[in-house]
């Protein structure tokens, strides 16, 4: 387990590979603040495979589209995002817990799911707990 004292923040392109989602887990750590584990910028182009993220519980700091709605516990994507064999679970914001894929300029950001599981995560707010 990999646990962040702060997001971890992707503006370029990046690839992180993992072993399994069972095997390596991303994890906002307790005694921190509120944050995303991931946050996609707008020029951001991740490629995460094989991993999982949890224990994120959003932030209002770039939800701009939205006022001080938390959104993104566990990845918030303004920009590319594919996830291949990922687990995204125990995460939780005001929308989209999980994965919010929004923006707050105007782009219209890339989500890919491929062979993941999303689960168990709350949302407070209406737009859901992906």
């Amino acid at each position: 387990m990999i646990t962040t004292q702060t997001e971890l923040f992707i503006d370029k392109y990046v690839i992180i590979a993992g072993p399994g989602a069972d095997l390596l887990t991303i994890s906002r750590s307790a005694s921190t603040g509120n944050f995303s584990v991931v946050r996609i910028g707008e020029n951001g182009n991740a490629d995460l495979q094989g991993l999982s993220v949890s224990n994120g519980r959003g932030t209002s700091e770039y939800s701009n589209c939205i006022g001080t709605t938390p959104l993104g516990g566990g990845i918030l994507n303004h920009g590319n995002l594919t996830l291949r064999g990922c687990s995204i679970h125990d995460n939780t914001a005001g929308s989209g817990a999980g994965i919010f894929s929004g923006s707050n300029s105007g782009k219209r950001p890339v989500l890919e799911i491929l062979d993941s599981a999303i689960y168990n995560n709350a949302s407070t707010g209406s737009w859901g707990e992906a």
